[in-house]
């Protein structure tokens, strides 16, 4: 597949008619406003999207009700919440001060195929293919302003949908997932151990001690509730450090993709990837898509 990235054009001004009210884009190149601007151009807001609570579930980010956008899992919630203004997207986000961004990798599909959509997909910060039809788009990292994003509201009706690409139906659909650690147990409720490098240390489980102790402590605190989790992971959604993975065997198909998709590359020097037994990532990867580890957590040798 071809990836390429259209550099930002202007914008010519459009009116989109958008339930009650219509919204009228600026000129500005989306990259250039700020989350006010942003914020004064996204349309509707109803008293129930600005005052129900939040709902949440333990694995996943917290999901604003209603969503007026019900194609969209992701944005549909960020332009819901948009015309209820700063706070409210700061509330369903659980991001209490700096600047707002969405901590993972979002891909969308559309559906249509025109020019206007894919610049206005680009300059929100997305790689597009081909098609956006077919191939989609995604954001090429996690931290993606929310500011450039909530641009897209008044194209949303030609989005065919959005999911996290971290999230597993973007692996093997095959694997399941499995989150073997009981959120009751004392790996989630006993107090962590600070060492003395200074270091805080949460509980590892058996089963994750290949990984050791701070990939370990994450494949394991993951699984607690969101408040462990948090305490534990931080509330970012990212994991920081370098990854060094050796495997017991070349991996098995599904595992080589999970692999791929987290952002492991081969450093063994073996051409072919499907027998590559060396992996590394650096830089941020979201938790949400780390965690596709945990399936073939049998097949690991030793992290490094």
């Amino acid at each position: 597949m071809n990836y390429s990235i259209i550099k930002p054009i202007a914008t010519v001004s459009v009116l989109v008619l958008l339930g009650a009210g219509c919204f009228a884009l600026a000129p500005e190149s989306p990259k250039e406003l700020t989350l006010e601007q942003s914020l004064s151009r996204v349309s509707g807001g109803t008293q129930d999207a600005c005052q129900l609570a939040v709902a949440s579930t333990l694995y996943e980010r917290p999901r604003l009700l209603p969503n007026d956008y019900p194609r969209l899992e992701i944005l549909g919630p960020l332009f819901t919440a948009a015309p209820c203004g700063e706070s409210r997207l700061r509330q369903i986000l659980e991001q209490s001060e700096g600047a707002l961004t969405l901590d993972m990798v979002v891909r969308v599909k559309a559906q249509t195929n025109t020019k206007s959509l894919r610049k206005h997909l680009t300059n929100a910060g997305f790689l597009c293919g081909d098609n956006l039809a077919v191939d989609g788009c995604y954001t090429r990292q996690a931290g993606t302003p929310v500011d450039t994003l909530l641009t897209l509201q008044p194209f949303a009706d030609a989005l065919a949908g959005d999911y996290a690409e971290d999230a597993y139906t973007a692996f093997d659909e095959t694997f399941s997932v499995q989150y073997p650690i009981d959120p009751t147990s004392s790996l989630c409720t006993s107090d962590p151990v600070l060492l003395e490098s200074g270091v805080t240390q949460y509980p590892v489980a058996d089963r994750y001690a290949v990984y050791g102790s701070a990939l370990g402590a994450f494949m394991t605190q993951y699984q607690c509730p969101a408040a462990r989790r948090v305490a534990a992971l931080g509330n970012n959604g990212l994991y920081k450090s370098t990854i060094d993975l050796q495997l017991k065997r070349a991996p098995i198909d599904a595992f080589l993709r999970a692999l791929q998709q987290i952002g492991f590359v081969c450093v063994d020097g073996e051409q072919d990837e499907s027998m590559c037994r060396h992996w590394t990532v650096s830089g941020s990867v979201p938790q949400k898509r780390l965690i596709h580890l945990e399936p073939f957590t049998h097949e690991i040798r030793q992290v490094n």
